[in-house]
């Protein structure tokens, strides 16, 4: 893993950096799974999960990935939990109960 006390491109440090990198190749992936099957880039897609999946590894997982941009795709917020009332886990993020009386 990167020393995240390195500048890194952005000069944001080599962390944050991979975490731009890896946002950006699940965006891609789900943009290419979004297309007409006639018009995917199937080996292109293969390629970026593969290298999605092993940078991924190092941090947070390719779930957390692809899971936030398919919602912030979708219009749900990237990484936002879905409203429920149980102690679940809503693809990476864990939604917990409100205390109090619950909104109408």
């Amino acid at each position: 893993m990167a020393d995240t006390n390195e500048q890194g491109i952005t000069g944001r440090g080599q962390m944050r950096d991979t975490l731009i990198v890896c946002n950006a190749l699940a965006y891609a992936i789900l943009t290419i799974e979004r297309l007409p099957v006639d018009q995917q880039e199937y080996s292109n897609m293969q390629d970026m999960r593969a290298m999605l999946e092993h940078i991924a590894s190092q941090f947070l997982g390719v779930d957390y990935f692809i899971s936030g941009a398919r919602r912030h795709m979708d219009g749900e917020g990237f990484n936002k939990p879905t409203k429920n009332t149980d102690n679940v886990v809503t693809g990476n993020v864990v939604s917990l109960p409100k205390k109090g009386k619950p909104k109408k």
